[in-house]
């Protein structure tokens, strides 16, 4: 008897040990799964109007977009011959030349962030379409726990299971006008 209470209470105390990670897990699957409700949405939508693609980015956010909608303020500083996320609200910063290209951890750092920078909307003034096309494939912005790449490998297990038949085709470097020489998050294209 006294054996069998041991072992249930060690197996107790083995489940709470593995409590947080179970609810880091379910934190997790929560977002992704509002994530993916989002984008099914829309590629019904497009497909209900007529449209045979459909382009998103995953819990990433294109920090040139950014950068000429935060207007008097810099997201990026200067760093050697590159440009880092800043601290805070820093001055304009002028062009590197030539400009350095995107990396994708910048707009995965960005995205993250976002918090810390959404004052930015009360700021801007005539560039709402630059704005809202640069909400457009990252809302719901949700807050993520661990790499970016757990996200979007869920994502995508779930997706497939929606659209089973669906083309897809990744973009990654793409030119911008922006303070980097290229977009950087990666561009998924969904087409059928």
């Amino acid at each position: 008897m006294f054996l069998l209470c041991h072992l249930g209470s060690a197996l107790y105390r083995n489940e709470l040990r593995h409590l947080p990670e179970k609810l880091r897990q379910e934190r997790i699957q929560t977002t992704v799964s509002s994530v993916v409700k989002t984008i099914q949405e829309r590629v019904i939508q497009a497909a209900s109007s007529n449209h045979t693609y459909y382009q998103f980015s995953l819990f990433c956010m294109e920090p040139n977009i950014a950068q000429a909608a935060s207007r008097g303020s810099s997201l990026y500083q200067h760093d050697g011959n590159k440009y880092t996320l800043s601290n805070g609200r820093e001055p304009l910063t002028y062009p590197l030349l030539p400009k350095p290209e995107c990396e994708t951890k910048y707009g995965y750092e960005l995205y993250q962030k976002w918090d810390q920078y959404r004052n930015f909307q009360q700021n801007y003034d005539t560039d709402r379409t630059r704005y809202n096309e640069m909400l457009q494939n990252v809302w719901p912005i949700l807050p993520l726990e661990v790499s970016p790449t757990i996200y979007i490998q869920r994502f995508f297990e779930l997706f497939n299971q929606a659209f089973p038949d669906i083309h897809l085709d990744i973009s990654f470097r793409r030119p911008s006008q922006g303070i980097f020489d290229t977009e950087c998050c990666p561009l998924y294209n969904v087409s059928w």
